[in-house]
């Protein structure tokens, strides 16, 4: 299976959050599941770092290393389809990150692993 993280859904997987969904986490530690992060939430880390508003505890590419390849999440590079099928998101989700992470996985076909309640209006597949 194929999976997409949001941004809350993988902080709280690298931080073993126990508000994370049993089924988020049973998907997630799955040998044979292929678990995405969008290049989107990326681009946020490397803005609200830049700006001061998250602060990571180590540089930006050292936190990619050690927390999205060393737990083997696989990163979902943006691509012209992604942009195309943003038209299919419901202007009421105005931020940009997460329009590209819904739209990559409509495109893609795969679902959504995140509780935002702004995704029940979305044509993707939520687990939580």
């Amino acid at each position: 299976m194929k999976a997409m993280l949001d941004t809350s859904t993988f902080f709280m997987v690298i931080t073993n959050d126990s508000r994370l969904g049993a089924a988020v986490r049973d998907i997630y530690l799955h040998p044979d599941n292929d678990i995405f992060i969008s290049m989107a939430v990326l681009w946020e880390l490397a803005i609200k770092t830049e700006l001061g508003k998250l602060q990571l505890g180590e540089p930006l590419a050292d936190f990619i290393r050690h927390h999205i390849r060393g737990n083997d999440i696989k990163i979902m590079n943006i691509d012209l389809p992604h942009i195309l099928a943003l038209d299919q998101i419901p202007a009421s989700i105005t931020n940009p990150f997460t329009r590209l992470i819904l739209s990559q996985c409509i495109c893609e076909n795969i679902p959504l692993l995140g509780a935002n309640a702004e995704y029940d209006n979305c044509p993707v597949t939520k687990i939580w």
